[in-house]
């Protein structure tokens, strides 16, 4: 079994939204990490497994994935793998390689969408004022809102006054999010914020603290192309703990009153953000509780021309970071035919439903 040497670690900008000088940059690791690829593919004469710690690798195999004579398959052209597979192919010409093979099974077919916005991903925040409910009136203006402010809801909300809460996720999703990390739906609620705030205030946290929304622009926010990455809400989320005087609010164990190291913070989200990316490829979904058994491969399958076989085998550092810089992040506010975003209860509270979704699909 051979290791593929780890070229760069990961980024934490995406590859669309680079500018140019970064993305010549990611373009060069890019042609390092195919030459790489290339060379094991035209030295193995046997079946062979390679295992790789290196995200620009998972990239490279993720773009021959989608090649067809040097050039996109159409329907896989997204800005991810158009740019990835043009990096390739550009590799592959300047390099003069040659690599014979005859098709790649990828881990990514049909792995396009990890958790899917419906009703079983859904979160419920209270809709309330800084230090209490709603009262009668103040609600009838937040439906109101909810009848009339379309995709910009949330900005809407803010804008008068209206905070939220963190009430509950629904019981399967819960259920398997807390397997995943203790601290789960804590977490990914703070992240579905973060993803429809650009710099929220503060984040939903244990014992119904108050989460502060700040939707800046939420009908921008809506369009695909500003959809964060997973690993651009977690740095968001970072500046926002490194910041407070009470990080503790998500229940990590920190200190209340000691200053927080932004990187630090970032590495400890990262890795539990990613631990999360890992368990939804691998096969846990919102709608069943899941028992914790991966039932979905990393691997990258190349098979050559004269029918030899070639498994990479990415290690969960690098197939989770490929996750984390490459999938975005929705909160989708889920309606029913009839019904608005903000619903009453019976006991006078008013909910807004948030519906996580992380896709690649741009």
């Amino acid at each position: 079994m051979t290791k593929l040497a780890t070229c760069t670690k990961h980024s934490p900008t995406s590859i669309p939204d680079q500018d140019a000088s970064q993305a010549l940059g990611t373009e060069t690791a890019l042609e390092r990490a195919t030459r790489e690829v290339l060379d094991v593919v035209e030295k193995a004469t046997v079946d062979t497994k390679v295992v790789t710690d290196d995200p620009n690798v998972v990239r490279v195999l993720l773009g021959l994935s989608t090649l067809c004579d040097g050039e996109v398959h159409p329907e896989s052209r997204t800005h991810e793998r158009d740019f990835v597979g043009d990096c390739v192919a550009k590799a592959l010409a300047k390099e003069s390689l040659r690599a014979s093979v005859r098709s790649v099974r990828s881990p990514f077919e049909g792995r396009e969408t990890l958790v899917a916005g419906s009703d079983a991903s859904t979160f419920e925040f209270e809709v309330r004022r800084a230090d209490r409910p709603l009262t009668d009136e103040e609600g009838n203006d937040a439906l109101a809102l909810a009848e009339s402010a379309g995709e910009a809801l949330l900005l809407a909300l803010r804008a008068a006054g209206f905070e939220l809460q963190l009430l509950q996720a629904q019981p399967n999703f819960t259920a398997t999010l807390r397997l995943i990390d203790s601290r789960g739906p804590e977490l990914v609620a703070a992240l579905l914020l973060a993803v429809a705030d650009g710099a929220p205030e503060k984040t939903p946290g244990k014992s119904g603290e108050t989460a502060h929304f700040n939707a800046h622009d939420a009908h921008d926010a809506c369009q695909v192309g500003r959809m964060p990455t997973v690993m651009e809400c977690v740095e968001r989320l970072a500046d926002v703990l490194a910041s407070e005087k009470n990080p503790n609010r998500l229940g990590f164990g920190w200190t209340d009153g000691v200053v927080l190291c932004p990187s630090e913070v970032v590495e400890m989200l990262r890795y539990k953000v990613r631990a999360m990316l890992l368990a939804f490829h691998a096969g846990a979904t919102p709608d069943v509780r899941w028992d914790g058994v991966e039932r979905q491969s990393r691997a990258f399958v190349l098979t050559k021309a004269d029918g030899t076989r070639i498994v990479f085998e990415p290690t969960s550092s690098a197939f989770g970071d490929f996750l984390m810089e490459t999938y975005r992040v929705w909160a989708k506010v889920p309606t029913r035919e009839g019904e608005t975003a903000i619903q009453r209860l019976a006991d006078g509270r008013y909910v807004l439903r948030l519906a996580l979704q992380i896709s690649a699909v741009l």
